[in-house]
């Protein structure tokens, strides 16, 4: 039986590693395949199967990045401690306001539950007085 034969060598394999483990993005990718005269997607394979390879993060055109209307529900579900497996039906808007305004209610929860110094009453009180 006849060994196959490797793509990479020990030492592409370790520079690669080390290149995008410093910098992970896809120039790194591109730049590794033009130095060892590979193709991008060959490079982004062999990262794949080391298991270092973090895929890119898709963004909305406004570069907001892109959130699945299942992973909303997921938020809204580990929030109330239930599962609603038919709010998937609704729409991304809806759960997207949804998420948004129980977010603020627990930040405003979470405001009124600090208690303040004395140091923080009087520094509040001295501002109020000066305007």
């Amino acid at each position: 039986m006849t060994e196959k034969a490797k793509n990479y060598t020990e030492d592409q394999v370790a520079e690669m590693t080390e290149a995008y483990n410093t910098n992970p993005v896809l120039e790194t990718v591109k730049a590794i395949a033009t130095e060892f005269g590979k193709t991008v997607p060959s490079v982004r394979g062999k990262l794949s199967s080391l298991g270092i390879y973090k895929p890119q993060v898709k963004a909305t055109a406004k570069g907001k990045a892109i959130v699945r209307k299942d992973e909303l529900v997921g938020q809204l579900e580990s929030r109330f401690g239930v599962t609603i497996p038919s709010l998937v039906k609704a729409t991304k808007a809806d759960l997207e306001a949804l998420v948004s305004a129980f977010m603020k209610e627990d930040v405003a929860a979470n405001a009124t539950l600090v208690d303040p110094t004395d140091a923080q009453i009087d520094e509040a009180n001295e501002f109020v007085e000066g305007e």
